[in-house]
């Protein structure tokens, strides 16, 4: 379980050293023709980079609690641009809805990126409910008078 404990760590003091302004919105975009460079020289500064959204952060740190070692395997222990992307068009109450579903189906392996993007677009936000207006018991009284004082009216 090292691995998983220095990810949690990496992850727990980028969320500490959030800095909003530390990465454009072009940095964080998904360019499947971008000239590919050498992971090794920029592999600190790009999770860096890519760990500035405190959403993503968060959701990576859920689903390697959730999955351990399957999650990390599968999807390393920062998002990528794909996720770091996709995770940024969503609301937090979306992502949490996604993470509730994945607890409550049980399943075994992590879902992949159109997967959890697809459970966590099924949230709704609640509606109001409307109430009936209480209305105080019709007096029949009245009601009768009124109807009669209507038709001598008409009629006159």
């Amino acid at each position: 379980m090292p691995h998983k404990t220095n990810s949690m760590q990496h992850a727990a003091q980028l969320v500490a050293n959030y800095q909003p302004s530390t990465v454009s919105e072009s940095q964080t975009d998904y360019q499947p023709n971008a000239k590919k460079t050498n992971a090794a020289d920029n592999s600190n500064s790009s999770k860096n980079e890519l760990l500035t959204d405190p959403y993503a952060v968060v959701l990576w740190l859920r689903m390697s609690e959730m999955y351990g070692n399957l999650w990390i395997s599968a999807h390393g222990d920062t998002p990528s641009k794909l996720w770091a992307s996709a995770i940024k068009s969503l609301s937090g109450q979306q992502i949490n809805h996604g993470l509730e579903l994945l607890i409550k189906r049980g399943e075994k392996y992590a879902p992949s990126l159109p997967e959890f993007v697809a459970l966590c677009k099924s949230y709704h936000p609640p509606t109001k409910q409307i109430t009936k207006e209480k209305r105080p018991p019709t007096d029949k009284q009245k009601v009768s008078k009124h109807i009669a004082d209507m038709r001598r009216a008409l009629h006159s």
